[in-house]
């Protein structure tokens, strides 16, 4: 077990397609007890904000966390907004969706219960932000109620419902960062942030982890203009590269 737990990871971080990775938890989990999980919330900011470094000589370094809710991403296409950036959210969280199921099954030996299961549950059905969620500036893949916490009885009865081990909140934070020049000539590429956290079938918080990385692919911008579409399309990579680290995680964890 140790030798292909090792093997695994020593390939993942050869393949990871990244140009910077970092990533910090809480204290160390044991995951072997965990073998089935259910997904409560997948969600992220809607737009792209810029993410402009220290050193850039045009800011301080933070990162734009603008986003835009389901009412403004509805003001887009009735005016038939086309721009990428701000019509893609909901499609890349639904890939993100796709394979966190795929790579935990993968590389952690996780079965990931399938959408239906969880959404379609009675008790996930009663619980929801409403008309709130409209005015929220981030996004939940389709058909999952945007959460960025959830209660312990609702955790216990959700996962008692459908028979899962664990639950999970994913929270992704995507920007498109300047990696040399600036926001008028130079060059760009995707950047991202996830923030796993795990719950046991008590609805106690077990882990916390976060990660970061770049994406490997850069984007050149001249005269403030890019390829809107091209940059778009490196983040399904990037997705799966932070999911990856969390995949690496838990098997080295056993």
């Amino acid at each position: 077990m140790y030798t292909f737990a090792m093997k695994k990871i020593l390939t993942l971080l050869i393949a990871l397609p990244v140009l910077f990775m970092t990533g910090c938890s809480s204290n160390k989990v044991d995951f072997t007890p965990y073998k089935t999980g259910a997904i409560f919330s997948l969600r992220s900011n809607s737009a792209l904000p810029w993410y402009v470094p220290k050193g850039s000589g045009e800011s301080d370094g933070k990162k734009e966390n603008t986003g835009e809710g389901i009412l403004t991403q509805a003001l887009h296409n009735m005016t038939g907004n086309t721009d990428p950036e701000l019509n893609s959210a909901q499609e890349r969280l639904d890939d993100a969706e796709s394979s966190f199921r795929d790579i935990m099954a993968e590389i952690a030996g996780v079965q990931i219960l399938d959408k239906e299961t969880v959404v379609n549950s009675k008790k996930y059905k009663m619980i929801g932000g409403g008309v709130l969620k409209l005015l929220q500036s981030s996004t939940a893949a389709s058909d999952y109620h945007n959460l960025t916490q959830i209660s312990k009885f609702n955790c216990r009865e959700i996962l008692k419902e459908v028979n899962a081990d664990c639950g999970f909140i994913l929270s992704f934070q995507f920007n498109k960062k300047v990696m040399e020049g600036n926001r008028s000539y130079g060059e760009i590429a995707p950047y991202g942030e996830l923030r796993v956290t795990m719950m046991d079938q008590q609805g106690k918080k077990v882990a916390e982890k976060k990660y970061a990385a770049d994406g490997a692919e850069r984007i050149k911008v001249r005269g403030r203009g890019y390829d809107h579409a091209e940059l778009v399309d490196l983040y399904g990579e990037l997705s799966k590269t932070l999911i990856n680290m969390f995949a690496v995680d838990w098997v080295s964890s056993n």
